[in-house]
């Protein structure tokens, strides 16, 4: 199965956030929002859920919506002509609690009031220096690098201590057994003998 995935924007940037237009029909009071916003929570939910290391790749506007999906990734990667935004407060709209503990744990709760209460928009070194980033290159160069360390980890380093790893930042329940089990693999055994032969290890996730 896969050991690294990527997520990216389609048509050049990615994502300007949630189509405003389309609020007054779908968003409109708190029932329709509660339905709305469990769409996007699900969304985040179901990447920051994934068992594999997770990279976004990020040109362009990040902003709302789209900024909520960058934060679910494990490292983000960012043009130097990216932006960013957390917009909800020139709209008039909450920001889900879940969706607050990534920004939280992206920028810290400093960075987030930064943000929120601001609404303004930053660019790709501020991003770097606060925490929304973890990466700025030249947008020429974006694609390769992500797909180069996304290539990296699938290739060369082991799926089931990667595996615990994101489990035990997450605090799921079965972190303890999934660090445990690392020490009774096969690839456990093939890290060792590939550094006493100083050859490259095959780990298969096992």
């Amino acid at each position: 199965g896969a050991r690294a995935a990527v997520l990216r924007g389609a048509g050049g940037c990615f994502g300007a956030g949630s189509d405003i237009g389309e609020f007054e029909a779908v968003r409109m009071g708190a029932a329709a929002a509660a339905r709305y916003s469990e769409v996007e929570r699900a969304a985040a939910k179901a990447l920051t859920g994934l068992r594999i290391p997770l990279l976004a790749c990020i040109r362009g506007p990040c902003y709302g919506g789209a900024l909520n999906l960058a934060l679910a990734a494990d490292v983000r990667y960012a043009s130097a002509d990216a932006t960013f935004c957390v917009p909800p407060a020139k709209l008039g709209i909450g920001y889900p609690r879940d969706l607050m503990d990534l920004l939280v744990e992206a920028v810290g709760v400093g960075g987030a009031k930064d943000l929120l209460f601001t609404a303004r928009v930053v660019d790709a070194d501020e991003a770097l220096r606060m925490g929304l980033v973890h990466m700025v290159m030249p947008e020429a160069e974006l694609d390769a690098a992500v797909d180069a360390a996304a290539q990296m980890m699938a290739d060369d380093l082991a799926p089931l201590t990667l595996t615990a790893a994101k489990a035990m930042l997450a605090g799921d329940a079965d972190a303890e057994a999934l660090y445990e089990a690392c020490y009774d693999s096969d690839d456990y055994r093939e890290g060792v003998a590939a550094f006493s032969e100083r050859r490259r290890p095959e780990f298969r996730g096992r």
